[in-house]
C-alpha cells in the first residue's frame, strides 16, 4: 500500500486512487488481476458502496504497469438521452482517446456509414485498436446498470461482447481483447435473451467483506492519528510565549501574579494589599471573618395556653358574671 506524501491516510466516499494508502486488498483483487492477465472475460456485479470502482482503478493501474493497454468506459459519462448511433459513437471516441487513437477511430467511424452502430463499434476494435496496439488490450465498462435507462435495447451490445469471445477460435487477434464489466445489477436485468448473454461464459468476481487479516493494514491510519494528536498537544515556543504574556497582563489593582511561582508569603501580602485598596474588598473580608450565626428557630403561632406575662406567669382568665351576680 502506497503512502501519500501529505500524510493523509483515510478517504471517505468516492473512488480511491490506485496508490491510496488506505486501500485494502481482498481476494477479489487477486482473482480479477489473474483473470484479466489470462485474457478471461470477467464481470463484477454487486451492490453499491462495495468498492467496485476502486477495484477497477487499482487493477487497471497494475495492468498498465505490466505494459497492457487499458481503456475505462464509464457509461454515466456517455449520457442517456441518445440515439444508438450517438451512444456507440461516444464509446468509440472515449476508447480512442484513452488509447491515443482518437483520430484513427474517428476516421474509421466516418468512413463506414453503412454499418450499424454495433457493427461499427466492434469492427473499430478489430480493425483499428487491435491493429494499431500490439499486445493485450483490456476494456473496463463501469456503471453497467445505466443501460437500463437508455431509450433503446442494449441486448446486441452484450451479444457483441460474447461474439468477441467466441471468435477467438477463428481469429487469433481476439485473444488479445478482454472485457471487464462492472455494475449494480444482475445478468437478467441487463439482457433479456439468455442465449446471447456473455455472463455465462465469463468469470464472476465476488466482492466479500474484509476479513480480520485483510483489514489489519487499516490500523496504520489509527497510529498516524494518535501521533498527530500527540504532536498537537505539545506546546511550542510561540504558544508558551503567548501563555506567559497573558499571565503578566495588568489588572485594576496592579500586575497579575504568576500563581505557580509565587510563594505563600507573597500571596498573603498581596491579599492584604487588595483588602486595603478597595472598600468592597474590606467588606468582603469582614463578612468572611464573622462567625456563622446560629440558625433562627422556626416561627410558631402561640396558642392561648402559651401566653404568659413579662415575668413568665400565666395571664388571668376573665370569667363573665352571671345575671344574678350583676343584680
Amino acid at each position: 500500500m502506497a503512502d501519500h506524501t501529505d500524510g493523509s491516510f483515510y478517504v471517505t466516499g468516492g473512488t480511491l486512487r490506485h496508490d491510496a494508502a488506505c486501500y485494502v486488498e481482498r481476494q477479489a483483487d487477486k482473482d480479477l488481476l489473474d483473470g484479466l492477465l489470462e485474457c478471461e472475460f470477467c464481470y463484477v456485479l454487486t451492490s453499491r458502496q462495495m468498492g467496485k470502482s476502486s477495484l477497477m482503478v487499482r487493477t487497471a493501474g497494475k495492468l498498465r504497469e505490466q505494459g497492457i493497454q487499458v481503456a475505462v468506459l464509464d457509461l454515466t459519462a456517455v449520457g442517456q438521452n441518445l440515439t444508438p448511433e450517438q451512444w456507440y459513437d461516444g464509446l468509440m471516441l472515449r476508447l480512442g482517446r484513452q488509447l491515443r487513437l482518437e483520430d484513427e477511430v474517428e476516421a474509421f467511424w466516418e468512413a463506414n456509414p453503412r454499418m450499424g452502430p454495433v457493427q461499427r463499434f466492434f469492427s473499430g476494435l478489430r480493425d483499428v485498436v487491435l491493429l494499431k496496439r500490439p499486445g493485450p488490450v483490456v476494456v473496463f465498462v463501469d456503471e453497467l446498470d445505466v443501460v437500463r435507462s437508455l431509450p433503446f435495447s442494449t441486448d446486441e451490445f452484450f451479444a457483441a461482447i460474447r461474439e468477441c469471445y467466441t471468435r477467438r477460435t477463428e481469429d487469433a487477434e481476439f485473444n488479445r481483447l478482454t472485457f471487464c464489466l462492472l455494475g449494480v445489477a444482475t445478468p437478467s436485468d441487463l439482457i433479456r435473451d439468455t442465449r446471447i448473454t456473455p455472463f455465462n461464459i465469463g468469470r464472476r468476481i465476488e466482492l466479500n467483506d474484509f476479513t480480520r487479516e485483510e483489514a489489519a493494514p487499516l490500523a496504520r491510519g489509527l497510529s498516524r492519528k494518535s501521533v498527530g494528536a500527540s504532536e498537537r498537544k505539545s506546546v511550542g515556543p510561540f504558544e508558551r510565549e503567548s501563555a506567559e504574556s497573558r499571565s503578566t497582563l495588568p489588572t485594576p489593582h496592579g500586575p497579575r501574579p504568576h500563581a505557580p511561582d509565587a510563594p505563600t508569603s507573597q500571596l498573603s501580602t498581596l491579599n492584604s494589599q487588595l483588602s486595603t485598596a478597595s472598600p468592597a474588598h474590606s467588606l468582603l473580608d469582614q463578612r468572611s471573618s464573622l462567625p456563622h450565626a446560629a440558625p433562627l428557630p422556626l416561627h410558631r403561632r402561640r396558642s392561648p395556653r402559651d401566653r404568659t406575662g413579662g415575668s413568665g406567669s400565666t395571664l388571668p382568665r376573665i370569667i363573665p358574671l352571671s345575671r344574678r351576680q350583676r343584680a
